[in-house]
């Protein structure tokens, strides 16, 4: 409850196709016009039918620095997570590996 899920959306710039020249969420729609709509609208139903409840979708586009900034965050934070686990392989009630011994 109340916390961020962020999504990240990627290109693959190796692929064969129009998209690999995106390298912005505005060469997205330039290239592909309603594209960033439709994956966000699966990502919708997809919540929606998975039974968890009613989900809040901000529907939020950010830049390619603000999604690098949340990736390093998240990676910074779950770092320190797995650094947390005990021998028993959790760490903050949260299963990390499997247990030593």
């Amino acid at each position: 409850e109340g916390q961020a899920d962020w999504k990240v959306l990627a290109v693959n710039v190796d692929a064969p196709g129009p998209l690999a020249a995106a390298r912005s969420m505005e060469d997205v729609e330039r290239i592909a016009p309603g594209r960033v709509q439709e994956c966000l609208q699966w990502i919708d139903d997809f919540k929606q039918s998975s039974g968890k409840g009613e989900a809040e979708l901000h529907f939020e586009v950010h830049g390619t620095e603000r999604a690098r900034s949340i990736i390093e965050q998240d990676h910074a934070s779950w770092k320190r997570l797995v650094a947390e686990a005990g021998q028993d392989g959790t760490a903050r009630g949260h299963w990390i590996r499997s247990p030593e011994g």
